[in-house]
């Protein structure tokens, strides 16, 4: 066994190793919120996790229950989005009303 890495030294690079791993994610997330495609599958993995909507199901607690485990998963994304930059949010909320708005006007065309 190597007596280097016992007790707090053990510790020590466990925790060095983590706060790479964690920066290489916000790294890789920033690289992603770059780009318009990026930002369009963050916010549809948001969306679908229920991220913007309650979790709560009356008289169902067990679908209350799965709802809320998969918007804690789009709770996380939104938050690491938030990380990296607050201010990209707002644009992908921005971006997202302006594809809302022209798929309702196809719509509205189409009818």
């Amino acid at each position: 066994m190597n007596d280097e890495l016992t007790g707090e030294a053990l510790n020590d690079k466990l925790a060095a190793l983590q706060a790479r791993r964690e920066e290489r994610l916000r790294d890789d997330l920033r690289t992603v919120l770059k780009l318009p495609a990026g930002r369009r599958a963050l916010w549809g993995l948001m969306e679908r996790a229920g991220t913007f909507r309650l979790s709560y199901v009356s008289e169902r607690p067990h679908d209350t229950a799965f709802n809320d485990g998969r918007r804690d998963m789009g709770n996380y994304l939104l938050n690491q989005v938030m990380d990296v930059d607050v201010k990209i949010f707002a644009q992908m909320q921005r971006e997202h009303r302006a594809e809302k708005a022209k798929e309702r006007k196809l719509s509205e065309i189409a009818r």
